[in-house]
Formats: C-alpha cells, structure tokens, sequence
C-alpha cells in the first residue's frame, strides 16, 4: 500500500541517519 511504501522510505533514510552518526564518532 501507500503507507507501506512511506514506511519503507521512512526506515530506510532512518537507517541511513542511524548508520552516518555512527561513523561520525
């Protein structure tokens, strides 16, 4: 659905975010 879809994004640009701030430390 439409909302699976923004939910997905969502994750996965919060997993990205998750994963930078680590490297950055």
């Amino acid at each position: 659905t439409h909302l699976d879809d923004m939910n997905s994004k969502f994750v996965d640009l919060q997993y990205k975010y998750d994963h930078d701030m680590k490297a950055k430390v």
